[in-house]
């Protein structure tokens, strides 16, 4: 966008400031009123950006929700982006639309030309190290780039820590004995693939294993009933759909807290799980697509989960990803970025 919210600027055209039109009225439904027209304020010059940019900050910093502070993050991404000059704008949009293609090649080419034209333009540097940085193998391979870094998303080892089963259900209401299989995102998510994971459970019932789902994303929830989530549950099962996940956070979690996890070959799953015991990535079966395939997958899983329930323990992976805690994964970012927005990176 190449104009930002004047809402977010003129407070005291909002409903309920003086000057303000009441709510249904013609200004309120389009008719004169500035605060109906959210897209029509022009973007300062250079000489007045950092002077938007701090009001933005400030009322950022006072915004009361998320729901109140998008449209304010909305403007100060657009201020960020734009440069003053149409030429770099131009190109820095292009190498944003090969960025999102994956062609990351062609689109650091176009962001080395940029910042030799423009080196005083940080959103130029800032995708030029973006570019630049993958957060898994799988990433890096599927963008053709050898040159990519690889960082991980990282784990709060002191958050995700081993935590006693049975407090956990019973600060979350949950029966004490019951097997409880955790699906790790929200089931309305179509990549996640709930519906396989439904139909796991469904297989798991025909083993002799009868298991209630427990879903880890809820509307509002406390950071720390994730956490019991992860504590409660018996196994996490990964089901989302083939090529969707870079590195599922997920995976990393449970195996910081000592939840075994069965997984389809997704992101860095297997790099994850690689040793981890008892854990299972599962291959997704061939011809893809196909109803036979659909259904291999099901009971592949299904036996995968069902071997792991019939012995319940916890796993050996927080030992395995010491190299994931959010400090050294940090460190780590840090230096990709010192390295490419060296001129020479």
């Amino acid at each position: 966008p190449r104009e930002l919210n004047r809402g977010v600027f003129r407070p005291d055209l909002q409903p309920g400031s003086e000057g303000a039109s009441e709510p249904g009225s013609p200004k309120e439904n389009g008719g004169d009123g500035l605060a109906a027209q959210p897209d029509d304020f022009p973007l300062p010059g250079p000489a007045e950006k950092p002077r938007v940019l701090g009001e933005l900050y400030v009322q950022l910093a006072k915004a009361k929700d998320a729901e109140e502070a998008a449209p304010i993050i909305t403007n100060i991404e657009t201020l960020w982006r734009a440069t003053g000059s149409p030429t770099v704008d131009l190109l820095i949009g292009r190498a944003e639309r090969f960025t999102n293609d994956k062609d990351l090649g062609l689109a650091l080419e176009i962001l080395d030309a940029t910042v030799a034209m423009a080196p005083e333009e940080a959103e130029a540097w800032y995708l030029r190290a973006k570019v630049q940085y993958a957060e898994s193998k799988y990433v890096a391979d599927a963008a053709r780039d050898p040159t990519g870094y690889i960082v991980p998303n990282g784990v709060d080892l002191g958050l995700f820590a081993p935590m006693d089963r049975a407090a956990a259900r019973a600060e979350l209401g949950l029966p004490p004995d019951e097997p409880l299989v955790l699906f790790g995102a929200a089931p309305a998510n179509p990549v996640k693939g709930y519906d396989i994971f439904t139909d796991v459970l469904a297989g798991l019932r025909t083993r002799g294993i009868t298991a209630q789902e427990l879903v880890l994303a809820a509307l509002d929830q406390p950071r720390i009933d994730v956490v019991r989530k992860f504590a409660a549950a018996d196994l996490l099962l990964v089901t989302s759909r083939r090529g969707s996940e870079s590195g599922p956070l997920v995976v990393k979690e449970a195996a910081a807290m000592g939840l075994p996890v069965v997984s389809v070959d997704v992101g860095d799953a297997a790099e994850v799980l690689d040793g981890v015991t008892p854990s299972a990535v599962v291959d997704f079966p061939e011809p893809r697509g196909t109803a036979s395939a659909r259904r291999a997958l099901v009971n592949r899983l299904a036996d995968a989960a069902a071997g792991i329930l019939a012995v319940p323990a916890r796993s050996d992976g927080r030992k395995r990803v010491d190299r994931l805690a959010t400090e050294v994964v940090t460190a780590q970012l840090i230096d990709v970025y010192r390295t490419v927005l060296r001129p020479d990176g």
